[in-house]
């Protein structure tokens, strides 16, 4: 049968050759190759991976042949998303979490994909045979291997060939119950006009946990904001608290479809992702499309409007660091397979397109890669560590921490994280200041580990409730979990002047208060089964 290959770029000297080859004999697959970016307008490279590549594996899901190849280049680890050649080696990563999140769940196509890590300089005839050879192998799993241990399996190298034969590694979620709202149509709406020397922000994912209190901030200043939110991640009532608020615009809709807002914009806050382990584990490829397609959509409203770009990125893209604490020049240590893969890559990826954005668009942009952060209007049952722990107190249960609790973070209280992010807003760069100079971590160098955060959170509860908590240790269920975390503040304090003012102990006990309207008599929902992950 026929190979039907199809290259993402129609300069790609393998493109004109590929498409006719039938060298397969009885195999039948896909091929896409990412080897070799336009040196004249890498953005456009770039960008076909990242809109086209998903297309294509949507029409891949839905056929009778479920075998993908993807060749991409070598070496794709110590590099940071904003090298000077990251629309390349990120994109190639991009396309590794893409078919990776296509192939995780049945529902998705159940796709058998396989990877050529390859050199970039092979002629057509060389990758052509590699590829032949990776489509006819066999490979067999044991039927009483775990989830992990299978996904394991799945990347390990043998001869240059990483081996992904996914058959739903996952449990499926229903997710019919999550509040998403998405509409085709932007909804129109009508603007007052502006407060003489006042702002207008537009702040996608401003339902959110973080997104609340940000919003929060800037009205207090006198600024008007416009929050763009789906519903996905956000406690619903967040929607109801920010339509009370004068100068506050609300709009449940969507970002990875266009957008636009007429009139003035002074910024542009792309605070929307998928963050919540719930969430991302389950919902992989809204994952990607939320930090990749909502951000182009955000970038292309700041440049239309005129205005700045503030892009909220994540300490996971430091991934399990090898360097402690953290600066914003680690280049990280992120699988783009593993069970957090896509939402370590949506960050990592957009951050890429903002460089190449700024670049060769000329966009005004700046970053924030924010560390852990809790408190109040966070989602209950969101499946991080905090609030799994709160959720405990209130259900009687013990503590529940996957691994030996030695793994450590570092906490910031929301309100120090709004902190320094309007701290990065309100600072003037030069014009000539590289967009990695405009990168800022934002947390609390303040490290503990899960077992501390337990003593602490149990120590709260005896205090405030009078209840002991006990601990139960359950194995490590995802081998990418970093062990440690900890930002390196030096930038930021030198430059912005961010300093977290917030310990623990009160930031806690006010998240603790924040949940007790809902827990007092009624947990939620809650179960019990709480997972100590950060």
């Amino acid at each position: 049968m026929r190979i039907f290959i199809l290259s993402i770029f129609t300069f790609n000297l393998l493109f004109a050759e590929f498409y006719t080859l039938e060298r397969l004999g009885k195999a039948e697959a896909y091929v896409f190759t990412y080897l070799k970016v336009d040196a004249r307008n890498p953005l456009q490279s770039y960008l076909d991976v990242v809109l086209r590549l998903p297309d294509l594996l949507e029409h891949v899901s839905k056929q009778e042949t479920k075998k993908v190849l993807l060749a991409i280049p070598k070496n794709l680890s110590g590099r940071s998303p904003l090298d000077k050649d990251a629309a390349l080696y990120e994109g190639a990563r991009v396309a590794l979490s893409w078919v990776s999140a296509y192939a995780r769940f049945e529902k998705l196509g159940n796709l058998d994909v396989r990877v050529l890590l390859c050199e970039t300089g092979l002629d057509a005839d060389q990758l052509c045979e590699k590829l032949t050879s990776l489509a006819q192998k066999e490979f067999s799993f044991k039927n009483d291997q775990t989830p992990e241990e299978k996904m394991a399996l799945r990347c390990i190298e043998d001869n240059n060939q990483i081996i992904m034969k996914h058959t739903s590694c996952l449990k499926s979620l229903n997710t019919d119950k999550f509040s998403k709202t998405e509409f085709n149509i932007f909804p129109p709406f009508s603007l007052p006009p502006l407060i003489e020397g006042k702002k207008r922000f537009v702040i996608t994912g401003g339902a959110g946990f973080i997104g609340v209190h940000l919003v929060q901030r800037l009205l207090s200043e006198g600024h008007q904001v416009i929050v763009l939110d789906n519903g996905l991640c956000c406690d619903a009532r967040n929607f109801d608290l920010l339509a009370k608020y004068k100068n506050c615009y609300v709009v449940r809709y969507d970002i990875t479809k266009p957008f636009f807002v007429s009139g003035h914009v002074d910024w542009v806050i792309h605070l929307a992702s998928v963050p919540s382990p719930v969430f991302y584990y389950n919902l992989p490829v809204e994952t990607l499309k939320t930090g990749l397609n909502g951000t182009i959509n955000c970038m292309d409203l700041a440049l239309n409007t005129g205005a700045k770009f503030l892009f909220a990125s994540t300490s996971e893209v430091y991934g399990d660091p090898e360097i402690h604490p953290q600066p914003e020049t680690y280049v990280g240590n992120v699988s783009p397979i593993g069970k957090r893969s896509q939402y370590d890559q949506s960050k990592r990826g957009g951050e890429t397109l903002i460089k190449l954005y700024v670049e060769k668009r000329k966009l005004d942009a700046r970053m924030v890669r924010i560390f852990n952060t809790y408190g109040p209007y966070m989602r209950l049952q969101d499946g991080r560590v905090i609030t799994s722990f709160v959720e405990s107190i209130f259900a009687n249960k013990p503590f529940r921490i996957y691994g030996d609790g030695t793994q450590s973070r570092s906490f910031s209280y929301v309100s120090d994280t709004v902190d320094g992010i309007v701290r990065l807003i309100n600072h003037e760069f030069k014009n000539n200041e590289p967009i990695e100079q405009r990168v800022f971590n934002v947390g609390n160098q303040a490290e503990m580990s899960i077992n501390q955060l337990a003593s602490v959170v149990h120590d709260l509860a005896l205090k405030m409730f009078n209840k002991q908590i006990g601990i139960v240790y359950e194995p490590q269920i995802d081998v990418t979990d970093p062990n440690k975390r900890c930002p390196d503040l030096t930038r930021s304090s030198s430059v912005l002047g961010y300093e977290p003012k917030v310990n623990p102990l009160d930031g806690i006990a006010k998240t603790i208060n924040y949940f007790l309207p809902d827990l007092n008599g009624d947990l939620n929902g809650a179960n019990g089964s709480c997972s100590g992950k950060a």
